[in-house]
């Protein structure tokens, strides 16, 4: 699979039950590969800073990538 993206800022994309992150940066269209192995809905969601600590959070979800067995 290959998804590609555009941001209007810099940000950072988590594929999740893939465990994937990437960078999308304003300049460029960003590209997120995979095989796709695991069945289920796996959500894209942006990493944002977490308040009053370090590390950080996850945004709303952007998209939900569902994978069926053959």
């Amino acid at each position: 699979v290959k998804l590609r993206f555009t941001a209007d800022q810099p940000v950072i994309l988590h594929l999740h039950g893939y465990d994937i992150e990437k960078e999308i940066n304003p300049d460029a269209v960003g590209e997120i590969s995979f095989d796709a192995y695991a069945t289920g809905r796996f959500s894209i969601q942006t990493h944002v800073p977490k308040r009053g600590s370090t590390g950080h959070a996850h945004g709303p979800p952007l998209v939900r990538i569902e994978v069926h067995p053959r």
